[in-house]
């Protein structure tokens, strides 16, 4: 008698645990399923964010390319055509109304390419501004943006200038931190950068899923 009673309160006691049991397994199971799938989606977010930082990278590099070859244009240009005390604009008005604009075909090319990089300038900026980190890099690329298309402007104005013998409407003056601005914002997308692949590193443990930067499209 006491030996089937040992019996019975053996089946007792494996009824009670194997439910426990299994659903301590189960949860397990539920558990590192939630954490892989978690872990997956982590990385993922991840490397989003840092693609898109990469190409807003890529986006202001751009910009700081194109300011330094406006840079080299307008010192040329104030170096080889000037005439003083005038700006660029106001001495290809000068020369022109005294030797005629046929003579000015050099100067005048290279008045145009000048424009054209603003006006690239200003495109790409206003792509990249929504994206913007740095509250001063919004203040001075509108800043640009105001010179830029008051020197298309004035440039456009030249030729009824010329025949008419008025003045060129006032100029903008160039906004001389935005360069400044330019190149902090690119310390910010690269600390932001850093940021992501020690993310990568420290939490995912995948370094090698980082984006390497390519700028071939930009």
């Amino acid at each position: 008698m006491t030996a089937f009673k040992k019996a019975d309160s053996s089946k007792s006691s494996l009824a009670v645990w194997i439910p426990i049991v299994v659903g301590a397994i189960v949860a397990i199971s539920g558990g590192i399923a939630w954490l892989y799938a978690h872990h997956e989606q982590y990385q993922s977010n991840v490397v989003a964010e840092e693609r898109e930082n990469q190409k807003l990278w890529c986006q202001l590099k751009v910009i700081q390319t194109k300011l330094d070859e406006t840079r080299d244009m307008s010192r040329d240009l104030q170096a080889n055509y000037l005439v003083k005390p005038w700006g660029i604009l106001e001495s290809y008005v000068s020369k022109a109304r005294k030797l005629g604009e046929t003579k000015q075909a050099l100067m005048r090319e290279k008045i145009d390419s000048l424009v054209k990089a603003n006006d690239e300038i200003v495109s790409r900026i206003r792509l990249y501004l929504p994206n913007a980190m740095l509250g001063e890099f919004g203040k001075q690329a509108q800043a640009y943006i105001y010179h830029a298309v008051n020197y298309s402007d004035r440039w456009r104005a030249v030729p009824r200038v010329i025949q008419s013998g008025e003045q060129l409407p006032f100029a903008v003056p160039f906004p001389e931190q935005f360069p400044t601005a330019v190149n902090e914002e690119l310390k910010r997308r690269d600390a932001l950068s850093k940021a992501n692949h020690s993310a990568l590193k420290l939490w995912v443990g995948q370094e090698d899923s980082f984006p390497v930067r390519n700028c071939s499209s930009s």
